[in-house]
């Protein structure tokens, strides 16, 4: 099981990066962004509403405070990194750029470990939270790509700064599985505290950038899309489950 843990979180990270790196560039991606972003919403709430949660109360957890805590730890997280942003400013980009990393890093923990903590509950489980984490991690990857290069960094720079960040994951994943074997109940505490991790994301994060001041064509197709990542996820554990 450790080797499926650690294959599937490597692939999420790797191909994610690679995949940000190609598309960050491309004009098509540009113009489509905003729907993928949607998309990437989507999916994370569909993996939390349709398959962590219902997991968790089928291994008989009601207790839902560490899934608050995780809304709430990366909440405070974002607003350090924005609260230093705003008092350097942008002509100190680098000690900026260093904190957006180190918070990419710890989601990327979060990430590893929820992946680990999902297959050592189930394969199904596992699966759909790797798709979740490998579809919200490419407009991180990309928001990444963007503040690097801004900050001055090559892009091959930027892509080994991103792979050292992705590296994290693993470490989660193998930290979780490890503690996950000494004590009975961490796998559900932890995959509780990545729930309120991927919910945060979603409706903090991802949903936002999707808003608009008129009601046009594009919010339609963005709105389609936030369904369809739903769906992408209801669907593959119908499959799976």
């Amino acid at each position: 099981m450790l080797e499926l843990i650690l294959l599937t979180t490597a692939l999420a990270g790797i191909i994610s990066m690679f995949l940000a790196g190609t598309l960050i560039y491309t004009e098509w991606f540009k113009k489509a962004s905003i729907v993928f972003v949607a998309f990437a919403a989507g999916v994370l709430l569909g993996a939390v509403f349709l398959d962590i949660l219902p997991e968790m109360i089928a291994e008989g957890t009601t207790d839902f405070v560490y899934v608050l805590a995780g809304i709430a730890v990366f909440y405070v997280l974002e607003q350090l990194l924005l609260w230093h942003h705003h008092r350097y400013g942008l002509h100190d980009r680098h000690p900026y750029v260093y904190l957006i990393m180190l918070g990419d890093s710890i989601h990327n923990f979060v990430d590893g470990a929820a992946i680990a903590v999902s297959f050592l509950i189930s394969v199904p489980l596992g699966i759909v939270t790797t798709i979740a984490v490998f579809f919200h991690e490419i407009p991180q990857e990309i928001g990444d790509f963007a503040v690097l290069m801004s900050a001055g960094f090559s892009k091959t720079k930027a892509m080994l700064w991103n792979g050292m960040s992705a590296i994290v994951a693993l470490i989660g994943a193998l930290g979780a599985w490890s503690l996950s074997a000494l004590v009975a109940e961490f796998s559900i505490t932890l995959l509780a505290f990545a729930a309120g991790n991927f919910i945060y994301i979603a409706a903090a994060d991802l949903i936002p950038i999707t808003h608009k001041e008129k009601f046009d064509l594009r919010a339609v197709v963005e709105m389609i899309a936030l369904f369809a990542g739903i769906g992408v996820i209801a669907t593959v554990s119908f499959l799976i489950g």
